[in-house]
């Protein structure tokens, strides 16, 4: 199950981790799309050249209609947590599962927080 606003929190290390955005790729059409989440609406965003479109409350609703595209994430972008009340320093809220793999805690996850899809 989800959990965390939708926006997938996760640890990586001892610090906490909140998914902003993340681009995807069209291959045969050469198109690169954005979702973005909106901590203020608490909404996903789909950001596709003049185009902005209110996609969901949850990641799962951003990567399914990115997947359903026939789009690919290429990159994931996090911001670093202040500690969150109720959860103990370096504590993760639970990350929503996805048919893209979660984005919490990839692997690979340079030190901005930003990492390629496999």
């Amino acid at each position: 199950g989800g959990g965390g606003g939708g926006a997938g929190v996760g640890r990586r290390g001892r610090q906490v981790v909140q998914l902003k955005c993340f681009f995807c790729f069209q291959p045969h059409k050469h198109h690169y799309v954005v979702y973005c989440y909106d901590t203020a609406t608490q909404l996903w965003i789909l950001f596709d050249d003049d185009k902005v479109q209110v996609v969901g409350r949850t990641y799962q609703e951003a990567a399914d209609k990115c997947s359903a595209g026939g789009f690919m994430p290429h990159v994931f972008f996090y911001e670093r947590e202040p500690s969150i009340q109720g959860h103990g320093q370096g504590q993760a809220r639970p990350a929503p599962n996805s048919t893209l793999g979660s984005p919490a805690a990839r692997p690979g996850a340079g030190s901005n927080g930003a990492a390629a899809a496999p």
